[in-house]
C-alpha cells in the first residue's frame, strides 16, 4: 500500500494534525539554520578581533583539550600570541 494512498484515505483532522506538525518542523528547521549562520558570523567576527590583536586561531588536538572535571571539548581552539 503506498502512503499516497494512506494520507488520501486519513480522517481530514488527522490530515491537519499531521500538516501543522510538517509546517512546525519546517519552523525549527528554519530557525536552528538561522542560529548556525549567526554563531558562524559571531565566530568570524570574534577570529578577526583575535587576529588584529596579534593572536592566532590554531585547532588542538581532542586529547589534549580539556575542561573542568575531565570533560572534554570537541572543536575547541587554542589561543596562541604570535
Amino acid at each position: 500500500m503506498s502512503s499516497m494512498y494512506f494520507i488520501t484515505r486519513m480522517h481530514p483532522i488527522e490530515l491537519l494534525a499531521c500538516l501543522q506538525v510538517v509546517e512546525q518542523r519546517d519552523e525549527l528547521v528554519n530557525m536552528l539554520e538561522k542560529e548556525r549562520l549567526k554563531e558562524r558570523q559571531e565566530d568570524e567576527a570574534m577570529q578577526e578581533v583575535m587576529l588584529s590583536k596579534g593572536f592566532e586561531l590554531s585547532p588542538v588536538p581532542y586529547s589534549r583539550v580539556t575542561l573542568k572535571k575531565g570533560y572534554k571539548a570537541p572543536g575547541s581552539r587554542h589561543l596562541r600570541s604570535q
